[in-house]
């Protein structure tokens, strides 16, 4: 990472703010303006490091493909950023290249995410949420007419700021790089990986076709935040509806509508609902309609205020509103000294792949717990942008991609916490995971292993990896419970209940598909059936050849029995019997014949 005192043009770095996936967010200080800043660089971890010249090169040259690439999304998403230009939703201001790799530039503010007020309030009223809703839905609306959607809308990534106005965070397409990229080139698919907040992405989100995703998404995602606000519990996830609706062909989904009748109204409930549908075909299909099954219209969108300026009082630039430099404010809380720790909420990584098998990805510090936003969106349109510059260039040739505006910057969080109150918070979690990891036992002893949908070994495990991504504990589970599923396709495979078998290593495969464990019962299952059909086949031949020997016995025993009677005819009429005698031989013969 950059040190203190480096510095990027006329930043100078500060401090580091956190780490993701795809980079490292610096706080820096803007030297020409006198503020201070975000800046995200490009690193993604995977396949790129860092030199001792502070560049940053790809990992070996195979991965260089994937660098640039990577990198002139990154760029180019920064543009796309740019030109959201409403006050709900988080803008980039500026992006550079440098040191092989780029930079974006962004102004951040201090207040509490909707998840920490979750915390503390379980609910909220409807009348707090429609404040909330109507400003979100305006920005989302500029977005998606733009093509883009945001794909990872929950909790924690609405930030409230002072004056109670929303804004969204987290724009998280720049995770996808690599998965977009062999979409759009037609690669195969096994390197996929697309980043969802389980219970919050809907259905769509899981496979890697991201042509099946639109405004729906986002309306889906926005629905399943309303659904924790008016019941204090998280939305079952839709890879768990996916599983009850195959299986018992009925959706576990509880409506809202019956878990806060008399609380809320009829029309805010209901239209919940219909947004939480499995189906993306049956929910809202833009936010236009949705809008209206609230209720809500366009007029009602409230006028933002402007956050206060963060220059000195005396500044130009804080009373000259027109001033090309003038930025959007630092809004601290009423009492910053009563801010909660924020723990960000943790994303997924579904390996395609690996449908079920999934990692956390933990963002936050010890000593700090921020909000990073995550740059880019992804175009539901599906088309690669290649509008950035191929030549990431040297240091002497650098020049801002995107020059500054005079539009009102927003915002990367960061909520500052005390040593104390961080080390509480990973002990808390260390309890809490050792709990998890006894009930997932008893789960599994008792074969609870994808079911019922909260109650289950599987979702425990994933409980664990949203606490801690590398937990190997909670990553021999999820094995562990592949494997069981094998064993009890092995059992059904002798109790010759095929059918059944072939469901388990289905299951198991959806749950980690790169179990060594799979290929050896699939071709166990074969050679079943295989067996079960020769068996089958033996059996017609026996049951066949039985039926003509037994037709064979039939005929013999007919021809000995004909050729016996006709004999004592012929012996009867050679021998001359009394009258009496006659009769008798008649009678036994008549009788037969």
């Amino acid at each position: 990472m950059l040190q203190a005192g480096y510095e990027l043009h006329w930043y100078r770095i500060e401090s580091v703010l956190g780490k993701g996936a795809f980079g490292i967010t610096y706080l820096a200080h803007d030297v020409n303006l006198d503020r201070q800043v975000a800046i995200k660089e490009y690193l993604p971890g995977d396949f790129a490091i860092r030199k001792d010249d502070l560049t940053v090169q790809p990992t070996t040259y195979g991965r260089k493909e994937d660098f640039v690439w990577g990198l002139k999304r990154f760029i180019s998403e920064a543009k796309i950023l740019t030109k959201f230009e409403h006050p709900n939703l988080v803008r980039v201001f500026n992006v550079f290249e440098m040191n092989n790799t780029a930079y974006m530039v962004m102004n951040y503010e201090v207040g509490k995410s909707l998840q920490q007020i979750l915390k503390s309030r379980k609910t909220l009223t409807e009348a707090e949420l429609t404040k909330i809703i109507i400003p979100l839905l305006s920005g989302l609306e500029v977005m998606h007419e733009k093509g883009f959607v945001h794909r990872d809308i929950k909790p924690g990534n609405i930030f409230i700021r002072a004056d109670g106005s929303p804004v969204l965070l987290d724009f998280g397409s720049a995770r996808q790089t690599r998965g977009e990229r062999g979409q759009e080139a037609g690669e195969a698919q096994d390197t996929v990986t697309t980043l969802v907040s389980p219970g919050y992405a809907p259905i769509e989100q899981y496979g890697s076709k991201s042509n099946r995703q639109g405004p729906w998404t986002d309306i889906y995602g926005l629905a399943a935040t309303l659904y924790k606000t008016v019941t204090g519990k998280m939305p079952i996830a839709a890879v768990d509806r996916s599983e009850t609706i195959i299986h018992d062909q009925k959706d576990c989904y509880i409506p809202v509508s019956k878990i806060a009748e008399g609380r809320y109204t009829e029309q805010f409930l209901a239209a919940i609902d219909h947004a939480m549908a499995f189906k993306a075909d049956e929910r809202p299909q833009d936010v236009v309609k949705w809008r209206t099954e609230f209720g809500f219209f366009e007029d009602d969108i409230p006028t933002m205020p402007v956050p206060d300026s963060q220059f000195p009082p005396d500044s130009d630039a804080a009373t000259v509103k027109l001033d090309q430099t003038q930025d959007a404010a630092t809004i601290k809380l009423a009492n910053d000294t009563e801010a909660e720790t924020e723990k960000v909420d943790t994303f997924v990584n579904v390996v395609i792949s690996k449908p079920v098998y999934l990692q956390a990805k933990w963002m936050a510090s010890a000593a700090e717990v921020i909000i990073i936003m995550a740059f880019g969106v992804i175009k539901f349109s599906g088309d690669k942008d290649d509008g950035a510059r191929e030549d990431s260039g040297s240091e002497d040739k650098v020049a801002p991609i995107i020059q500054e505006t005079s539009e009102p910057e927003q915002v990367v969080v960061e909520e500052l916490s005390g040593l104390e109150e961080s080390a509480a918070l990973i002990a808390e979690e260390q309890t809490r995971i050792e709990e998890l990891l006894i009930l997932a036992e008893e789960d599994i002893a008792a074969l609870r292993l994808t079911s019922p949908a909260e109650n289950n070994a599987l979702n425990k495990y994933l409980s664990i990896l949203m606490i801690d991504e590398n937990n190997a504990e909670a990553n021999e589970g999820i094995r562990s419970v592949s494997d069981k599923y094998i064993s009890l396709a092995y059992g059904a495979m002798k109790s010759s209940n095929l059918k059944t078998a072939g469901k388990y290593i289905e299951k198991a495969k959806r749950i980690y598909s790169d179990s060594d464990k799979i290929a050896p019962a699939r071709s166990a299952l074969q050679a079943k059936y295989a067996e079960q059909k020769t068996t089958e086949t033996e059996a017609e031949l026996v049951a066949e050849k039985s039926s003509e020997e037994t037709q064979q016995a039939a005929d013999v025993e007919e021809e000995e029995s004909g050729g016996f009677w006709d004999g004592l005819k012929k012996w009867n009429e050679e021998n001359k019997y009394t009258e009496h005698e006659e009769s008798e031989s008649e009678k036994i013969i008549n009788k037969h014949f």
